[in-house]
C-alpha cells in the first residue's frame, strides 16, 4: 500500500495563458502533459496550444473536451512545437472516488482538475497563504465549468494548482472540503502509460 505523503510537490517550468480564447481544457491537459513528461523522462516538451485546440474541435466526437484530448492522445499523439518529438498518452483515466485524488497525484505526476464555476466566486483570489476563499455550499453555482492542473498537496492548505487566466504563473491552493465541493459530479484525471518518442 502506498504512503501518502503531507506534502506533495511538482514544479511546473511551463505555463500557458489561454488570454481571451476558450482553451482552458488545452491549458490543463497540455500544461499537466507538459510536467508529467519532464519528470518522467527529463526533457522539456512544449505544445501549441491552439492548435491543439482546433484539432480537438474539430475532431468532433460527442464526448467531453478532456476525453476527446484523450482520444488523440491515444490515437495519433501530440507533437512538440520544435518538431523533436511525438508524445502520446494510452489513456487519461477519471479518478474514482476523489478520495484517491492525493494518491494518484503522488503516484502519476500532475492530474487534469474539472471544477464548477460558483456565481461571485474567485479561483484566484487567495490568503496570504495563497489559499482559495473556503466555499458555501449555499453560494450558487454555475452550469459552466474550468479546467486547471494539480501540481502538488500540502496538508495545512490542500491541493495545489495553477488556472490559466493571466500570465501570472503562482500556484494556488484549494483545502479538500472546497475542492470536494468544486468538484462535485465532476472528474480529476491522471495521466497513464506516456510514450516520448524522438522524431
Amino acid at each position: 500500500m502506498l504512503r501518502l505523503a503531507d506534502y506533495i510537490e511538482y514544479k511546473p517550468t511551463k505555463i500557458y495563458d489561454q488570454g481571451t480564447l476558450p482553451q482552458c481544457s488545452a491549458f490543463a491537459y497540455l500544461a499537466a502533459l507538459t510536467e508529467n513528461i519532464e519528470q518522467e523522462f527529463g526533457v522539456l516538451v512544449e505544445f501549441d496550444i491552439k492548435k491543439e485546440y482546433d484539432r480537438m474541435i474539430k475532431s468532433g466526437i460527442e464526448k467531453t473536451f478532456i476525453e476527446r484530448f484523450g482520444d488523440i492522445g491515444r490515437k495519433d499523439g501530440f507533437k512538440s512545437i520544435d518538431g523533436k518529438y511525438l508524445v502520446k498518452v494510452e489513456a487519461i483515466v477519471k479518478i474514482k472516488p476523489l478520495d484517491f485524488t492525493r494518491e494518484f497525484l503522488q503516484a502519476k505526476g500532475t492530474l487534469v482538475w474539472i471544477a464548477w464555476i460558483y456565481k461571485g466566486y474567485s479561483l484566484t483570489k487567495a490568503d496570504k497563504n495563497a489559499v482559495l476563499i473556503p466555499l458555501s455550499t449555499s453560494t450558487k453555482r454555475s452550469a459552466r465549468t474550468h479546467a486547471m492542473f494539480i501540481a502538488g498537496y500540502d496538508k495545512d492548505r490542500g491541493y495545489k494548482f495553477y488556472n490559466s487566466w493571466g500570465k501570472n504563473s503562482t500556484p494556488r491552493y484549494v483545502d479538500v472540503k472546497t475542492f470536494e465541493i468544486l468538484t462535485k459530479g465532476l472528474c480529476v484525471y491522471y495521466f497513464d502509460l506516456i510514450s516520448l518518442i524522438k522524431l
